[in-house]
């Protein structure tokens, strides 16, 4: 399994998965939407087998990041000890601002 991108510092480690999906949700069986749980269960995955190396990789983060243009998610979730956010980047703006999002999303 290889990750999309991996950030690391001295004391955090945050695994990005993106995703680019028309619809970032999905419908479940009563209509509902909700975040895609193959795509929730592959990052958990990722996170599982790093926490496996040890040092920073044991408390390391993830985020499922969708490219959008209309739907805005900010969810947050904890799982296995690690957390988890899945996040959208609205690319239909200028890049500055694309820049922007991007560094909050990682907290810098």
């Amino acid at each position: 399994m290889q990750t999309d991108i991996s950030l690391e510092s001295d004391t955090d480690k945050i695994i990005i998965d993106a995703k680019y999906y028309k619809e970032a949700l999905q419908s479940n069986r009563f209509g509902k939407q909700i975040i895609r749980r193959d795509h929730l269960s592959q990052l958990k995955e990722y996170l599982i087998n790093l926490e496996a190396k040890g040092g920073v990789n044991k408390t390391c983060s993830g985020i499922l990041l969708y490219s959008t243009v209309a739907t805005e998610l900010n969810d947050h979730y904890e799982a296995s000890g690690h957390e988890i956010s899945v996040r959208t980047i609205n690319l239909n703006q200028n890049w500055k601002k694309i820049k922007t999002d991007l560094l909050e999303l990682i907290n810098i």
